[in-house]
């Protein structure tokens, strides 16, 4: 039961939170090349379960 669970959280698809009012400070305080870094960054993980965030 538990390698199930375990399987099935691995396999689910990372979901961001993006509205934590330091994160958003902390982004827009950026320079406009760095937030676009960030932004590709956030866009390829939020794409990628967990299992690829641990082996990327």
């Amino acid at each position: 039961m538990k390698n199930e669970l375990e399987a099935k959280a691995s396999e689910q698809i990372i979901r961001l939170d993006l509205n934590n009012p330091v994160f958003q400070r902390q982004l827009f305080a950026l320079q406009k090349n760095e937030q676009l870094s960030v932004l590709t960054t956030l866009r390829k993980v939020s794409s990628m379960a967990w299992q690829q965030i641990y082996q990327d």
